[in-house]
């Protein structure tokens, strides 16, 4: 699930501009929100502004390509592999299918444990991502993958009212960190324990210079908003 197959370099700067947060009683995980009816449907517009001449000198307005998709979310059904239950999804951008990936509950920690596609079969990954866990409050950290560096992994930052075209939520905002060579990618997701990710921003940075950043934000669930 590209929504959150999550890269990170540094130390978040968006971590160091939060308010500091109070004791926040944790939001027990509605587990319903990711098995609901087959068809159940989520629908999120991506938009992306890239670097136009990605060997222009670094200015204060850069030349930004933009494009915009309508990325559609939607539950196939539960799948058992190896006697365990999973939840598989399918992904389509502006109609045409992208991606397809499972969702893997411990009674835990909510995780992508693996994907699919048309021509192949679910296949398990051998590091399953972590979206959620059962409680969360601000300072929840998941180390990911486990042979990662020190440091690299999933932060809540923090639990906050975030408005997106769907509506009104009370969501974790999560920061990610991880140390690709070369590029510096700075991201964050929202997740609303009863609805799942309602927003996600990507801003991907090559040789001190932005090549690309990206908003994706719910437009529809069916849950709704709280």
């Amino acid at each position: 699930m590209k929504l959150l197959l999550i890269t990170l370099t540094l130390t978040i700067a968006a971590c160091q501009e939060e308010k500091a947060v109070g004791d926040t009683a944790p939001q027990r995980l509605d587990t319903t929100f990711f098995a609901p009816e087959i068809g159940a449907k989520w629908t999120y517009l991506a938009t992306t502004e890239s670097l136009a001449n990605p060997n222009q000198r670094q200015q204060k307005s850069p030349d930004l390509m933009k494009t915009t998709i309508e990325r559609v979310q939607i539950y196939d059904g539960p799948k058992i592999i190896d006697g365990k239950p999973y939840y598989q999804n399918s992904v389509y951008h502006d109609g045409k299918f992208q991606e397809g990936f499972i969702l893997g509950w411990d009674g835990r920690v909510l995780n992508i444990a693996g994907s699919h596609s048309p021509d192949t079969p679910l296949k398990l990954t051998q590091n399953p991502i972590p979206i959620a866990q059962i409680d969360m409050v601000p300072g929840t950290y998941w180390h990911w993958p486990p042979n990662a560096p020190i440091g690299d992994g999933s932060r809540v930052v923090a639990f906050e009212t975030i408005k997106v075209p769907a509506g009104t939520f009370e969501a974790y905002k999560v920061s990610i960190r991880k140390n690709p060579p070369g590029v510096i990618s700075l991201r964050e997701y929202w997740f609303a324990p009863r609805i799942g990710i309602i927003k996600e921003t990507n801003r991907i940075y090559s040789k001190g210079k932005l090549q690309s950043r990206t908003t994706i934000e719910l437009t529809s669930s069916p849950s709704g908003s709280t």
